[in-house]
């Protein structure tokens, strides 16, 4: 009788261990972090993982070193810009799984970057991300670009969407491979509701270099180069498959969607509900097998 007693005690004990353990657990994951704009990178170092560390929407920060994030957690809110002929430094570059990065404003210094000296607001590296409500303005090259570090393993998932890009000179959301010969990949993003304007050299959305399974949807572009764009780089490892373009309207570009790669085995392309107004021309296509063309109207003439 005493033995039973004694086990009930214990099974008790661990019972309570348990759910204290849970509800701590609970806390540091959900723990909020007021950012008082003093310093960001020693805010995001000291803040636990899976905590989430919000900034002053209108407090505008001037970053002149890239910010890195090394650990997972949500940051909201941040206000950031680059100061004038600062090149080849992003805004943030994401280190780990698990970043969401949420209702920002981030803006570059294109005007006075040469394209030699170019660089994306945000870098991501690695799997689970996700990318929301954000305004990307005057980048030297991507909003964000979604590329693996060499000789790493690859990106697998991850969610971009309700971004709008005014005035990159590149693309707003760039996802690559590596551009190596033993290429890391992107696999399993969702890119939705994207809307671009007046990026000179590219557009909203490029899907290039190894990307594998992704769904592009809800895509405007307005005097750009082109809305949609998947590509390669003249390397044989970069071979991009199960691509689905959707509901895309692309106005006063050269092209809505463009189809720039080699004949290395790209395959399994889906592109429906274009709509190309103003347009050069509206689907580019090349080197392709596998491709699915559906519901594209094309309204003229071209005005650029």
């Amino acid at each position: 009788m005493i033995k039973i007693k004694l086990f009930l005690v214990i099974i008790m004990l661990l019972m309570v261990k348990s759910f204290c353990f849970a509800q701590n657990s609970k806390n540091v994951e959900s723990m909020v972090i007021q950012f008082d704009g003093t310093d960001l990178q020693s805010t995001i170092d000291s803040a636990p993982p899976f905590s989430t560390v919000i900034c002053n929407r209108n407090l505008q920060l001037t970053i002149s070193k890239t910010v890195l994030i090394k650990k997972p957690i949500t940051l909201k809110n941040l206000n950031a810009i680059l100061p004038d002929s600062l090149g080849k430094v992003s805004i943030l570059e994401v280190y780990s799984e698990d970043v969401s990065i949420t209702d920002f404003h981030l803006t570059g210094n294109a005007n006075t970057v040469d394209q030699a000296d170019r660089a994306p607001l945000i870098r991501i590296y690695r799997s689970n991300f996700r990318l929301e409500r954000g305004l990307f303005e005057n980048s030297s090259k991507d909003g964000v670009e979604i590329a693996p570090l060499a000789n790493t393993e690859d990106i697998d998932g991850g969610v971009v969407r309700d971004i709008v890009g005014r005035g990159c000179v590149r693309d707003v959301i760039s996802i690559n491979g590596t551009h190596e010969e033993k290429s890391a990949y992107v696999r399993n993003i969702l890119v939705e509701n994207i809307r671009g304007y007046d990026s000179s050299m590219r557009g909203p959305v490029e899907v290039s270099d190894g990307s594998e399974n992704i769904t592009v949807r809800k895509i405007y572009a307005e005097n750009c180069f082109y809305a949609v764009d998947w590509q390669d780089h003249r390397r044989k490892a970069e071979i991009n498959r199960n691509v689905l373009i959707d509901d895309v309207y692309a106005l006063n570009c050269s092209y809505a969607v463009r189809n720039s790669v080699r004949d290395f085995g790209q395959t399994n392309l889906t592109i429906t509900n274009v709509i190309a107004k103003k347009c050069m021309q509206a689907i580019k296509l090349s080197n392709t097998a596998n491709v699915i063309l559906q519901n594209v109207r094309v309204n003229r003439p071209f005005r650029r």
